[in-house]
């Protein structure tokens, strides 16, 4: 979840992902992604706007905020001019419509992630982006997955794969074999929808809510369903515990095949692994690795490609300890890009690295509470020798 409190410190005029408290102050306001821990305070029938975001994220935005009227498109690549102020958004790779933002004037050149999943060869291909390799002064990152722990997750479409082939291995035994989709966040999971969709052509239940957010994402309204009425579709992702499926509480629990989908429970993946893990007690019930946020060695090579002065994470945990270990690696990666680049001009002055604990928000099902002493920026000033 995101604690990142809507502000760039050089930017104040301008507020990402969070549309609350001092933010309404701002100027103009950014969206990078439609999901719930980056749109708090959309609600608010007094919040207008203007707010930037994808043309995917419009549509949805548009029909769950009608309230908001003034919205403004943007296109990935194509700099809009705010002021004294250029942004520029880029793909993300998190899920449709998400973007990332570069932040310029004639002082600093700044790049939000959002929530992403890129890795380097993907990065590269960004062409408008990559001109800013070693010329980035911020990076306000996704630290999602920023743990030893998670070193590495199978891609994407790997996961993809895995899944439809355990949907496909069991529904053909007939119409009455059903899936149960088992994921660990109410969203996040609309690409992967959409690609099972796209690859078995078969649509997904979901409970009514999340079917009226979902369908004004481009190809969502042919990937999910909520009305089972005539108990047709075999994939479930309506319900958390399949047993209090209501469309289904007639079924016997062994014509249903369980797919938890998650990436938390998966540390020290290796590439050399399977990404499909089978239950050694229950024999229909399948922990397959998927993740739409980056991994650690995705983030290194975000950070090794951008060599940023200054990196502000965008997800810190509240025990202390976690902070320090967050700390403590960071400090490891931009050192190595120090001293590998040092002939290349990068620290003549030194670089500075903060992990910035000011940023914390509050949310409703955990309080994080944090004392001037602890939520107050760490800063490293990395000296050349």
């Amino acid at each position: 979840m995101s604690t990142f409190a809507g502000k760039i410190k050089d930017f104040p005029l301008i507020s990402i992902d969070r549309f609350n408290g001092d933010n309404l102050k701002s100027k103009a306001f950014f969206l990078s992604h439609c999901h719930e821990d980056h749109m708090i305070g959309l609600r608010d029938p007094e919040f207008k706007g203007p707010l930037y975001l994808s043309p995917i994220s419009a549509v949805f935005v548009r029909h769950n905020f009608p309230h908001i009227t003034n919205l403004i498109e943007i296109i990935n690549g194509v700099p809009i001019h705010i002021r004294q102020t250029v942004v520029t958004s880029f793909p993300a790779n998190h899920c449709p419509g998400s973007v990332m933002f570069l932040i310029e004037n004639e002082e600093k050149r700044i790049l939000y992630t959002g929530d992403f999943r890129l890795n380097l060869n993907e990065l590269q291909r960004i062409k408008t982006l990559t001109q800013y390799c070693d010329n980035i002064d911020e990076i306000y990152l996704d630290s999602t997955f920023f743990n030893e722990d998670y070193l590495n997750f199978p891609t994407q479409e790997e996961s993809c794969e895995a899944i439809a082939h355990l949907i496909r291995e069991w529904t053909i035994k007939g119409q009455h074999k059903k899936i149960h989709l088992h994921t660990s966040a109410r969203y996040g999971y609309e690409w992967l929808f959409i690609q099972i969709n796209k690859v078995l052509n078969m649509k997904i239940l979901v409970n009514k809510t999340e079917f009226f957010s979902y369908q004004y994402i481009p190809d969502m309204d042919e990937t999910i369903a909520y009305d089972n009425s005539l108990n047709k579709l075999q994939i479930h992702a309506c319900n958390k515990s399949f047993k209090n499926c209501t469309c289904n509480a007639f079924m016997e629990t062994d014509e249903v095949r369980t797919i938890k989908i998650s990436a938390m429970i998966w540390r020290n993946w290796k590439v050399t692994d399977l990404c499909i893990l089978p239950d050694p007690k229950l024999k229909e019930l399948y922990r397959v690795c998927y993740s739409n946020h980056a991994s650690l060695a995705e983030i290194k090579e975000l950070l090794l490609f951008f060599k940023p002065k200054e990196v502000f994470l965008n997800v810190v945990p509240q025990i202390k300890y976690q902070r320090d270990v967050m700390e403590k690696l960071l400090c490891d990666i931009v050192n190595g890009y120090k001293e590998k680049h040092s002939n290349k001009g990068i620290s003549k002055t030194g670089n500075e690295i903060k992990l910035s604990f000011s940023n914390l928000i509050e949310s409703k099902k955990r309080r994080l509470k944090y004392d001037k002493k602890s939520s107050r920026n760490i800063k490293i000033i990395i000296r050349d020798t």
